[in-house]
């Protein structure tokens, strides 16, 4: 015979689903995928890639503005390959913000 357990009586965990290690592997700024910073000819103009993820590319006028666009960049692309039922890449790279510096003399 079943007993039903009273409100007192049942467990205290929490009902809280635990995070994954990918949900806990936050770096720096809260990114979840190295990126990297490039430095151009226009002091307020800077580019980003994010190496682990393919065509994930955004700009920024500043450092700090290039950061979030990241952000909004990795989470735009995730989401479009989880709609297309395509695979999510995971990180490969420890989670890091890489400033370039321009090379002098590169052709542009």
């Amino acid at each position: 015979m079943a007993r039903n357990k009273s409100p007192q009586a049942r467990s205290t965990r929490s009902s809280k689903k635990p995070r994954s290690r990918r949900e806990s592997a936050v770096g720096p700024c809260g990114l979840r995928f190295a990126i990297e910073i490039e430095e151009t000819d226009d002091p307020h103009f800077y580019g980003v890639v994010v190496p682990d993820i393919l065509g994930c590319t955004t700009t920024g006028r500043s450092i700090e503005h290039a950061i979030a666009k990241a952000r909004d960049a990795i989470d735009l692309h995730l989401k479009y390959l989880a709609e297309e039922g395509l695979p999510i890449p995971r990180p490969r790279r420890p989670v890091e913000i890489r400033i370039i510096a321009r090379r002098v003399g590169a052709a542009a």
